[in-house]
């Protein structure tokens, strides 16, 4: 089970952008809207394929530190951050 969700959306937004969780939580990446997305961790160097309206993608922070991410599909806007304690 999640510990935390991020809507991808058409306006090109991840809802929420900020979210904080606990090291060994998963965080739940869905794509909400009707316009392909992704999500990436440039510098863990990890992230999801092309994801269609529903699919998702499951991330398992294992070390405490901030971990930004983007949609390298539409980086206007589509970037946040996963803050892990």
């Amino acid at each position: 089970t999640a510990a935390a969700s991020v809507k991808e959306t058409d306006n090109l937004k991840f809802v929420p952008a900020s979210v904080s969780v606990k090291v060994g939580d998963i965080v739940d990446f869905t794509n909400g809207g009707i316009i392909p997305h992704n999500v990436t961790f440039p510098y863990a160097g990890t992230g999801s394929p092309t994801m269609k309206r529903g699919n998702f993608f499951l991330v398992k922070f294992t070390s405490p530190g901030t971990y930004p991410y983007v949609c390298t599909l539409h980086f206007s806007g589509m970037l946040g951050t996963i803050t892990v304690r």
